[in-house]
């Protein structure tokens, strides 16, 4: 089953779409098409027999990013000579 999701053809925010709407549309379609990709390795997400802990996964999956983000702001300092912070 899909989820509804309002129209904004003609409404005043559909009329203001710009670059930055284009940009968040490409992350979101992005995370659709991972989501598409497990679906299509482990099957359909039925709640009532999944049994994962999902804030358990969440969890180790923000950890994973902010460790990702601190290496990456490290190099973005490293690059540009600044070494003790911003």
């Amino acid at each position: 089953m899909k989820a509804a999701v309002p129209c904004l053809e003609g409404s005043r925010l559909g009329s203001k779409r710009g670059k930055m709407d284009n940009r968040i549309e490409e992350i979101l379609t992005a995370a659709l098409v991972k989501y598409r990709q497990g679906e299509a390795k482990y099957g359909a997400y039925d709640p009532a027999t999944d049994k994962r802990d999902f804030l358990k996964e969440a969890e180790a999956e923000i950890l994973d990013a902010i460790n990702y983000l601190a290496m990456y702001i490290l190099k973005v300092r490293a690059m540009r000579g600044h070494y003790d912070g911003p």
